[in-house]
């Protein structure tokens, strides 16, 4: 009955390691800076200009030992104006590498930042993740899916 416990226990551990390991693949395979190359909302594709001045960052980072932390800059034009807004967030990757849970912590444009204080996180569905893609599926409250594909620079 003892060697069954032991047996039981190590088994359970051992799933839980593979998890844990699977996040942290992602997670790995996300160091570095990306570029939004395609995205749709509800099967509609959006207007690359939209997003082409966006790039994220997502420094090294292991999870179980610290927040990961990542960047995303977007420079864009508006009336004859050109901006800069850099957003810093959290980030974690769940459910054996198949969730994305992003969290804005602040954006600052052009000197001036302003704290998330509302709706600041997203659950996204991980679909497609390589060293080259990330791809990630989101359905918002009102039932409006976008899809946003990356690929490292």
């Amino acid at each position: 009955m003892k060697q069954f416990k032991t047996l039981s226990l190590l088994l359970v551990l051992a799933l839980l390691i593979s998890a844990c390991s699977k996040d942290q693949k992602v997670i790995k395979q996300l160091e570095g800076t990306w570029k939004i190359t395609a995205m749709t909302v509800d099967g509609t594709a959006v207007d690359a200009e939209f997003f082409s001045g966006t790039s994220t960052t997502f420094p090294k980072c292991k999870q179980k030992k610290e927040t990961c932390v990542g960047t995303q800059t977007a420079t864009f034009e508006f009336f004859g104006t050109t901006f800069t807004t850099t957003t810093e967030f959290n980030y974690e990757v769940k459910d054996k590498g198949e969730t994305f849970v992003m969290t804005v912590v602040k954006s600052t444009t052009d000197g001036v930042s302003t704290e998330c204080t509302d709706d600041c996180t997203n659950t996204s569905t991980i679909t497609e993740h390589s060293k080259e893609k990330f791809v990630t599926e989101f359905t918002d409250d009102d039932g409006v899916k976008t899809v946003t594909t990356m690929e490292k620079q």
